[in-house]
This record gives structure tokens, sequence and C-alpha cells, in this order.
């Protein structure tokens, strides 16, 4: 059986004027929701010692060290640095939720979700960053040994990350890719993550330039391709802004 097509793979990403409505209204209405149901910084229970800290770790095997030599010839440091952040705040997510996940398709979904962005990635311009990202993705991993229906997993998790929400059951992997990212880019459930985790995560993969890279990536996109999801986000909804007012100093 063959898999499902890529997400937004039928219109390259691009939305109708009815469907980017939906996005806003649904994108407000979901943050409002958080924004009513996160706990205080205060309610987590910091049950994090060494041994916990430890199972944040990317994993190991052929399998990573090969998409992690792919992420690195095609993205800056500062890239492959938010990326392996959002693979210890998916996987501290996962652990607080009681989530289980395959750890080598979330490390390769984190480490090649932003590879739109960068030239390795950027074609066709007027397609999503995150569709070509999927497609690149797609193409890249079984010549290094991944199998097709693992490579489409991976793949699948790149094309949704940027929807407003991503359910456990568009697959584990794609809704731990979702939140991670959440968290590095826009704070996202923040309050979630016990202090601990943030202390380590931080002084493991600091986020020197962060915000100012990544807006200078999503400035260029968000001009060219207005009726994608990044571009709704960006023109419509102040996300270059919600980016610079994330809860980190860089």
């Amino acid at each position: 059986m063959s898999p499902p097509p890529l997400a937004y793979a039928h219109n390259g990403g691009v939305l109708s004027l009815a469907e980017r409505w939906r996005l806003v209204l649904d994108a407000v209405g979901t943050r409002l929701a958080l924004l009513r149901s996160q706990p205080g910084t205060a309610a987590v229970v910091a049950d994090w010692d060494a041994r916990a800290l430890a199972d944040l770790a990317p994993p190991t095997g052929p399998a990573v060290a090969a998409v992690h030599a792919l992420a690195a010839q095609a993205q800056p440091d500062w890239l492959i640095a938010h990326a392996l952040r959002t693979y210890a705040w998916a996987a501290a997510l996962a652990r607080s939720g009681g989530l289980a996940f395959d750890r080598e398709l979330l490390f390769a979904a984190c480490l090649l979700h932003d590879v739109g962005l960068v030239p390795a990635g950027a074609e066709p311009a007027e397609q999503c960053f995150a569709l070509r990202g999927a497609r690149y993705a797609q193409a890249t991993l079984p010549p290094v040994g991944w199998t097709a229906a693992r490579a489409h997993a991976v793949s699948q998790a790149i094309a949704l990350h940027l929807d407003v929400r991503v359910a456990v059951a568009q697959g584990a992997e794609a809704h731990l890719l979702h939140a991670g990212a959440g968290v590095d880019v826009l704070g996202l459930r923040w309050p979630e993550i016990a202090v601990p985790v943030r202390e380590h995560v931080l002084m493991q993969y600091p986020r020197v330039g962060f915000k100012r890279a990544l807006c200078d990536c999503l400035r260029p996109e968000i001009r060219r391709n207005p009726h994608t999801r990044i571009g709704v986000y960006g023109r419509w909804l102040g996300m270059l802004a919600a980016i610079r007012n994330a809860p980190f100093d860089e």
C-alpha cells in the first residue's frame, strides 16, 4: 500500500482565501485556549534528576549519524542548535505527558524541519518552506539507509509542523515536532518545561543570535509566499514580533 501524500502537496502549501481565514481564526482561538490552560511556572513539578536529563540527549546509531551528517552539510550551526533544542523540548514534553515515540524518527524530523529555509531546500521558491523541507527529507533519507516508509513519516511530520495543531493521531513524532518547535520559537508551553530541563537544554545548545537569524530567514519567505501558512502567520498574526517577544534572551 502506498503511503498517503504529503500534507499540502496538492497545492504547494498555497492556501485559498477561505483556508487563510480559517487558519487565522483557528490560530487565535487556539492561542487563547492555551493561555487559559497553561499552568503557572510554580505548578511544574521538577522531578528531573541527572538520569532523566540524560534521556533528552539525541539517540545514537547509524541512521541517526546519517541524518545528522545530512543536516550539518545543509544548515548553519544556529539552525542545527535550534533543531537539537526542539528535540530536547519535545522529548521533555513526551516524558511529562507519558507519550511514547520513535526517537530516531523524531530526531530526524527535528534536524530537518527547517531545511526549507536554507539553499539546500529553497526550491521551488513559490511553495511552502515546510513542504520543501519535507520533500528534501523524502529525497535524501533513503540514499543514506532510511526505508522509504520511515523517510515518509519524517517528511510528513515536517510538512505538518507549521499547522496550528498537530494531533497525536497524526503521528506521535509529528505532534512532538510541532510541540518542541513551538517551545523554541514562540515559548508555547514554556511553563510546562521544568526549570532543570530549561537550564540543561539552554546550556547544552545555546540560543546565540537565534531570534534575529530566524527572523532574517522568515522575512523574505513571508514576503515571497504570503498565502502559505508562514505568510499568514507573518502578515496577519505578527509572527516575527511573537518570535522577538518569546521568553528567551536570544
